[in-house]
C-alpha cells in the first residue's frame, strides 16, 4: 500500500470557508456498509462519499473539500508503514498514541496529527493482524474534525474487519483436473513449483501460462 497519492493530493488543496465546513459537519451523516476485495476488508462509510481508489473515499462537497476517509491494509508490519507515513504527515518520529481502542478483530493505536499548511487535522489508527497492517485514516479541516471523528472515523474503525475467506472448492468437485507440479529452476538446488489445470475431454487444448511478478499474488495471478 502506498498512501502518498492520497495524502499528497489532499495536502495540495485549499481549504473551503469555515462556515461551509462547520455546516457540513453538523449535518446528520448516514453510514452504509462497504467492502474492498483488494484490501480484503469491510467496514462502513458515509453515504454519498465517492470512492477515489481502493479503500479511499472523498466527500467532495466542493473543489476544496478536504474530508477523506481511508481504510486500507498492507502486507508489511506497522513499523515499516510508519516509515512511509512520517514524511507525508510532516513528522520526524512516531507520535504517542492518544488512545488505544479494542474492537472485535483488532487492537488499535489511535493518533492525532495537525498539519500546519494548509491546516489539516488527521486522525489515524493502526493495527496488526495476520501478518498485515491495517490503517483507518480521516483527514478534515480542523473546524469540523471532532464532529467527523465521532460520526465517521469511530464507526468506521469499530466496524472494520477482514473479509471472510471464500470457501475453497474440493478439487474433486471441479469440472477440470488440478495437479501441483515442480520443475528445475535452472541452477543447482533451485526448484520451481506451479499448478497445472487440465480441461476435461480429449485434446489438444490451447494453453495459458500465468507467471507472477513481484508483490503478493497467488498462482491465479490474483493480488
Amino acid at each position: 500500500m502506498n498512501l502518498r497519492p492520497l495524502l499528497a493530493s489532499a495536502l495540495a488543496l485549499v481549504l473551503a470557508s469555515t462556515a461551509s465546513t462547520v455546516a457540513l459537519a453538523q449535518e446528520e451523516i448516514e453510514l452504509e456498509p462497504v467492502g474492498s476485495t483488494l484490501m480484503q476488508l469491510e467496514s462502513v462509510k458515509p453515504v454519498g462519499w465517492e470512492e477515489a481508489g481502493p479503500g479511499a473515499y472523498l466527500r467532495r462537497s466542493s473543489d476544496t473539500d478536504l474530508a477523506t476517509l481511508a481504510m486500507q491494509a498492507a502486507p508489511l508490519p506497522v513499523e515499516q508503514l510508519w516509515s512511509q507515513l512520517l514524511p507525508q504527515l510532516g513528522l520526524t518520529e512516531i507520535p504517542e498514541p492518544v488512545e488505544k481502542r479494542s474492537t472485535e478483530d483488532f487492537e488499535w493505536d489511535v493518533y492525532s496529527v495537525d498539519i500546519a499548511a494548509p491546516p489539516i487535522s488527521v486522525r489515524l489508527a493502526l493495527a496488526d493482524g495476520d501478518g498485515r497492517s491495517y490503517i483507518v485514516l480521516l483527514q478534515t479541516a480542523p473546524d469540523e474534525h471532532a464532529a467527523l471523528v465521532e460520526q465517521v472515523f469511530d464507526p468506521a474503525l469499530d466496524a472494520l474487519s477482514p473479509l471472510s475467506a471464500e470457501v475453497t472448492t474440493d478439487p474433486a468437485e471441479l469440472a477440470y483436473q488440478v495437479e501441483d507440479v515442480t520443475f528445475p529452476g535452472g541452477d543447482a538446488g533451485i526448484e520451481l513449483a506451479g499448478t497445472l489445470t487440465l480441461p476435461a475431454g480429449d485434446g489438444p487444448h490451447p494453453a495459458i501460462v500465468l507467471m507472477n511478478g513481484s508483490g503478493a499474488q497467488d498462482r491465479d495471478s490474483s493480488v
